[in-house]
């Protein structure tokens, strides 16, 4: 018997002395604000499979990867795996998508894309929607079978503004590092303060007219995420196309700095904030009563502070 619990997090990690001495942090870093817990993605490389770490044919909307919620609207489908293909040997595991149905004529309505939803409290810093909107750096290491165009967008939680970045493929089937630096939309509307959506990031792998934009701006548009009208769509009109990620960051300041890696206990309970699996029914349940001969009463305790009233499976 197994519980999936969605919802649910683990305050922040306090940054001591200490630890600003072990990491070697320089006055420098400080000053620019880089220091543990600077990056705003939560399972960035891919470790926290609670679910599965194998979903073919993922559906729309599948949560396959801690925090990493599939999108897709049209005929193209994909499968979606944890896999060991990394970058240069600093992480262990990256998520690998493959193209199980091609979508041959992509529509205007048709869209595919990775996206990972940044709760709000953690975003305020980041001064969204205001006159004192802060520059931020998005990193992240990308593989594919196909060459070309593909998009990385940024999006407000309401969802009808968003800033579409093309990074192109060059080399099939290698590992390449990206990064781009803007500052974030000072209109608009954004939230703050609250356990709602604060940001949006995704990854789009093809997208229909109805979602393009202009590159490397704030676009106002009512569409999850925009992409640009440059983006070729050849990855989903080919079958057995891959597609790889990992060690994705974003931070404050107008450069990326080195990824942070962060211990697996960590990132297990930042995940468990959202949803969590038990196994072991028996280690969970912590008091049961029988009401009658069909129904129970229990109580059971959760890892952490969830991020919301829960839902059970």
């Amino acid at each position: 018997m197994g519980f999936l619990v969605q919802g649910g997090a683990p305050p922040d990690d306090s940054v001591t002395t200490a630890k600003i001495q072990d990491d070697a942090v320089t006055s420098a870093k400080v000053a620019a604000g880089v220091l543990p817990g600077k990056n705003l993605i939560i399972n960035s490389d891919f470790g926290i499979w609670q679910r599965g770490t194998s979903f073919a044919a993922a559906a729309n909307g599948l949560y396959t990867a801690d925090r990493w919620k599939h999108t897709k609207i049209g005929a193209g489908v994909i499968d979606i795996d944890q896999d060991t293909s990394v970058p240069a040997n600093d992480s262990a595991f990256s998520v690998k998508m493959t193209v199980s149905t091609v979508d041959a004529s992509v529509a205007a309505g048709d869209l595919g894309f990775i996206q990972q939803r940044i709760e709000a409290f953690n975003t305020d810093h980041l001064a969204l929607g205001t006159a004192d909107a802060k520059q931020i750096t998005v990193s992240f290491w990308a593989r594919s079978s196909v060459t070309g165009v593909f998009i990385a967008a940024l999006q407000n939680g309401a969802q009808n503004a968003a800033y579409p970045h093309e990074f192109t493929i060059a080399s099939a089937d290698t590992w390449e590092k990206f990064s781009f630096s803007l500052t974030v939309d000072t209109g608009n509307t954004w939230i703050s303060g609250t356990n709602g959506i604060g940001m949006i990031f995704a990854v789009v792998l093809w997208s229909g007219s109805n979602f393009h934009g202009t590159n490397d701006t704030w676009n106002a548009q009512a569409a999850t995420p925009t992409a640009t009208s440059n983006l070729p769509d050849t990855w989903i009109n080919t079958n057995g196309a891959t597609f790889y990620l990992s060690r994705i960051q974003i931070e404050l300041g107008g450069a990326a700095s080195d990824f942070e890696h962060r211990d697996y206990a960590s990132e297990l309970a930042r995940c468990q904030r959202y949803a969590w699996v038990d196994t072991d029914a028996d280690a969970l349940i912590t008091f049961l009563a029988a009401v009658n001969t069909t129904n129970a009463w229990g109580t059971f305790d959760h890892p952490v502070e969830m991020r919301a009233a829960p839902s059970l499976t």
